[in-house]
């Protein structure tokens, strides 16, 4: 969001890639979040292998491009003493399982929250209080140029206020 919509609710998974994703891809994406969080908006596709977006239920769920990073609340999420993060507890640092890049929030200010069997009953999420919450990407140029908009962007977000879960995207060029 910006200054004015503020994210207010429980963050899943994040994906930056730096490029539009092809059809076969944004496929994955989407049957990968289906199948974790049970959304079923989208009939699983096969797709290449560079990278495993991970296994629900015993299958694996890959694209033919890996993302830039990818944020996930089911795992590397730690506090400010670099303990793994408990429920309600700020969350420091998150760390994406594709390069080991890290978002961060020092202390003090506007951290959000980790949220134990909160999204879909069982599954963890970061939750954002809808104030001034954020996670900040640690060398955000290291991830490519958006300038023009020539990216991928998938979140699931839950938000407070609905009862379903939404994936948003945020996609350039085609």
């Amino acid at each position: 969001g910006d200054t004015t919509y503020k994210f207010d609710g429980k963050m899943g998974d994040v994906l930056v890639f730096n490029s539009a994703l092809s059809d076969d891809d944004f496929a994955a994406v989407h049957s990968y979040l289906d199948a974790k969080y049970k959304l079923n908006k989208y009939a699983a596709k096969t797709a290449g292998t560079a990278y495993t977006l991970g296994t629900v239920d015993a299958t694996a769920y890959t694209t033919t491009e890996t993302p830039v990073s990818h944020f996930s609340a089911q795992n590397k999420t730690y506090a400010s003493d670099g303990s793994d993060a408990t429920d309600t507890e700020a969350i420091a640092l998150w760390t994406d399982k594709a390069r080991g890049y890290h978002a961060i929030q020092p202390d003090g200010c506007f951290q959000p929250v980790f949220a134990t069997n909160q999204i879909n009953s069982s599954l963890s999420g970061v939750y954002f209080d809808g104030t001034d919450d954020k996670l900040a990407f640690w060398m955000a140029s290291m991830l490519g140029d958006f300038a023009d908009l020539d990216g991928s962007v998938i979140c699931l977000f839950e938000p407070d206020s609905d009862t379903a879960f939404e994936v948003a995207g945020v996609a350039g060029g085609s």
